[in-house]
């Protein structure tokens, strides 16, 4: 990727956020709903970690370009 930094820095934002809004939907939202869906809470925490993981890769990225 030879993205300007600022720009990758804004990918990696947005990543971490749609971790965040899923973890929120599908785990934590489970727990203040009477009927509770298995199924629902490990596609929100596997996508929120999927999500939280591409954010920090793509920062180690960044800085391997900061480097060079």
């Amino acid at each position: 990727m030879n993205y300007p930094t600022p720009t990758i820095g804004a990918l990696s934002e947005i990543s971490r956020d749609i971790a965040q809004i899923l973890f929120a939907t599908f785990v934590v939202g489970q727990i203040f709903i009477e009927t509770k869906n298995t199924e629902s809470i490990l596609v929100g925490f596997i996508g929120s970690l999927v999500f939280w993981i591409l954010g920090v890769y793509i920062v180690k990225e960044r800085r391997k370009y900061d480097r060079i």
